[in-house]
């Protein structure tokens, strides 16, 4: 019985750090008015507030476009490391826009 604890043990610290080692990232769009763009090859529209996952394997791109005269575009990309000091959350800085038909381009790291 104690043996099948251990391996239980090790099995279920095993997929903890497997799970903890990857990396999420989303792209927050926020917007007043209409956008659409590429979400690391996903092709979107919207308007308003929108939080899109995108692939965890870098380096992703993406590239967002400000569609309505007097609005305003911001797009965030967030990698969160997960549990792990080795990988550490980053928060890129905010890009902003209130020039319609102007794209946005951000990268995560490699």
């Amino acid at each position: 019985m104690t043996a099948r604890r251990g391996i239980l043990l090790v099995l279920l610290a095993g997929s903890l750090f497997i799970a903890g080692c990857s990396i999420d990232a989303k792209v927050e769009v926020r917007s007043n008015g209409n956008w659409s763009g590429d979400f690391a090859g996903t092709y979107l529209e919207g308007s308003g507030n929108r939080t899109v996952n995108i692939p965890d394997d870098p380096p992703q791109c993406v590239s967002v476009e400000l569609e309505s005269s007097n609005s305003y575009l911001e797009v965030e990309l967030v990698e969160d490391g997960g549990m792990w000091l080795l990988n550490p959350t980053i928060d890129y800085p905010t890009l902003r826009t209130e020039t319609v038909n102007t794209e946005i381009l951000t990268c995560t790291e490699e």
